[in-house]
């Protein structure tokens, strides 16, 4: 009848507001199925370790809840150096010196990679480099061998290159960090002038350590700083 045919005509041809829901269903779900991975990413309150801290002020408080209970700590990671390289690789060949702009946008890459597996991680009485999420055991020491694991008792120095203010003694102008460096006598003394250590301008004071800033360089120099680790006086 007339009930059947008006029927038909409504589910044929349906009017402008169901066409607008129907398309809000299908954004609202969309947006569920993209939004969805990042959301199972966090799991038992905990992000995983290859994400940044986006709230300091949020991450300071956890860190010092830590250093109160003498937890273990591991740095946030931070991409600002592999994102600069990259960038700047990028524009590099963009204005056609691919000779610069290849390498340097593959050391960015690198950097990043690293920033989401490299972690440093504080203990109750030393720090060491640890790889991945499983927080696997990093290979030996590349200059001196022996294991990646440094007693902050052992400690003689540290800070970051260029001069940057996040050290607490300068005001350097460089916007961020490109290295971080430490020094400790904890390596045996005849190996202090292997790797870096032979162009140490204070030798007999320690083994040298460079590494590619890619971890939070505020939060690194805090945590330096409230595990009592020494530094050379200026």
């Amino acid at each position: 009848g007339s009930f059947d045919v008006a029927i038909t005509q409504s589910t044929n041809m349906p009017s402008a507001s169901a066409k607008f829901l129907s398309r809000r269903s299908c954004a609202g779900y969309s947006r569920v199925r993209a939004f969805g991975p990042l959301k199972a990413l966090v799991k038992d309150g905990k992000k995983p370790l290859w994400l940044p801290s986006f709230n300091k002020e949020k991450r300071r408080e956890e860190i010092n809840s830590l250093l109160k209970s003498n937890d273990v700590i591991i740095v946030a990671p931070d991409y600002t150096l592999g994102a600069a390289f990259l960038a700047t690789g990028s524009l590099m060949n963009a204005i056609h010196v691919p000779v610069l702009g290849v390498p340097t946008a593959i050391l960015g890459a690198l950097f990043a990679f690293q920033a989401s597996q490299v972690k440093f991680v504080f203990d109750d009485e030393a720090m060491e480099v640890r790889i991945g999420e499983d927080l696997m055991e990093a290979r030996e020491n590349w200059a001196v061998g022996g294991e990646n694991r440094w007693k902050y008792e052992y400690f003689t120095n540290w800070t970051f290159f260029p001069a940057n203010g996040v050290d607490g003694r300068t005001e350097g102008d460089f916007p961020f960090p490109i290295l971080a460096y430490f020094k400790e006598t904890e390596t045996p003394e005849d190996k202090w002038a292997a790797g870096p250590g032979q162009f140490d301008k204070n030798p007999g004071t320690g083994q040298m350590h460079f590494f590619p800033c890619v971890v939070d360089a505020d939060e690194l120099a805090y945590i330096w700083e409230q595990k009592k680790c020494a530094r050379m006086a200026e």
